[in-house]
């Protein structure tokens, strides 16, 4: 699945817009499922505050989960479904 078709169905989805760093944290934590918050900040060029707002926003919006502690977990994106109930793949 590429990231495009990740962000397409999460658009289709969400009743709310995210805003192009909300975005940039998503890309990162599908690159890279085990990435921490600060590894995060410095990909992107933000602050730890600025992404830990953001995680925070795409859990309440049900796009991103966390599986296990802060050091041996994972970070997990929810399977997308477009309209036909098929996932995208």
């Amino acid at each position: 699945m590429s990231w495009e078709k990740i962000q397409k169905g999460w658009v289709e989805k969400l009743d709310v817009r995210l805003v192009e760093n909300a975005w940039k944290v998503l890309e990162q934590i599908w690159l890279h499922p085990k990435i921490t918050i600060k590894e995060i900040a410095k990909n992107i060029g933000t602050s730890t505050t600025t992404v830990d707002k953001h995680i925070a926003k795409l859990k309440e919006y049900r796009v991103l989960e966390r599986i296990g502690g802060d050091r041996g977990g994972v970070w997990i994106i929810p399977e997308i479904e477009n309209t036909s109930g098929k996932s995208y793949e």
